[in-house]
């Protein structure tokens, strides 16, 4: 078996790194007719974390990952 040596420069890359638009919720926006959006508590590489209130609870419920 001959040992790998390092890449072509020239040879084309066999994988891509696929980036998804965040869709940023803004405050007051209304999910799924039950959750309002409050606040944007965090965000990072896996997506966004929202502070958000339940319409009917008026409550706040644990921050939503999206």
């Amino acid at each position: 078996m001959a040992p790998l040596g390092p890449a072509r420069p020239e040879a084309p890359s066999l994988t891509k790194t696929l980036e998804t638009p965040l869709r940023v919720l803004k405050p007051g926006t209304v999910v799924a007719d039950k959750y309002k959006i409050i606040d944007e508590v965090s965000h990072g590489g896996t997506g966004v974390v929202y502070k958000a209130e339940d319409i009917k609870l008026k409550s706040l419920v644990p921050a939503g990952k999206k």
